[in-house]
């Protein structure tokens, strides 16, 4: 997704610089936007197994007022140091819906040398942006909510081992035993009591 410009020098040659990708061409929320905001009463949840550790937080959640495409909450939780989970529920029927990644690493400053910003919404757009590590690979990703799951439309990388600060230096190696203890956090942080 970059373009490169090249500058030619006369007698010397040309050299070539990367350019990012322009801001016009990133989704924008404007362009996924919903007709109408829901208003009614929420139903109640449908708690399945597969949710049942996180029931406290998806019912106080579903308390509130939509906030991402017209009738949806989407309903965030950490888990552990710099990770996010989350559940979206339809405020119309209290269908629970999953993400596309099972939870999100916000910190990659050891092994990119960057910080995601976790997740962007609206509550009348049908656009995620996704910013952070949900695997291996840290990127900022554009998902379309189509009713029924999430629809990747686009992703920007983030350049590897490119320093937050200036002079940080990043390790080549980096310990990746890291998603069985986060996932382990999860279910530990949204137990009752937690």
């Amino acid at each position: 997704m970059s373009s490169t410009v090249c500058l030619v020098l006369s007698l010397v040659g040309s050299i070539c610089l990367p350019q990012s990708v322009p801001r016009e061409t990133r989704p924008q929320f404007s362009d996924y936007t919903v007709a109408e905001l829901y208003a009614g009463k929420n139903a109640a949840p449908k708690i399945t197994d597969e949710w049942r550790s996180f029931r406290r937080r998806i019912r106080e959640g579903a308390s509130h007022t939509p906030n991402f495409s017209g009738s949806y909450r989407i309903v965030e939780w950490g888990c552990g140091s710099d990770c996010v989970r989350f559940a979206l529920i339809d405020l119309k029927t209290g269908v629970i819906y999953g993400p596309p990644f099972d939870s999100l690493w916000l910190d990659a400053f050891a092994t990119h040398g960057w910080r995601g910003k976790g997740l962007e919404y609206r509550n009348n757009s049908r656009l995620l942006v996704v910013d952070g590590c949900p695997t291996e690979k840290c990127a900022t990703y554009f998902y379309e909510w189509t009713g029924s799951k999430f629809r990747l439309v686009q992703s920007e990388k983030h350049l590897k081992n490119q320093p937050v600060y200036p002079g940080t230096k990043i390790p080549t190696s980096v310990n990746r035993l890291h998603k069985p203890i986060w996932n382990w956090m999860c279910l530990i942080n949204a137990l009752p009591g937690t």
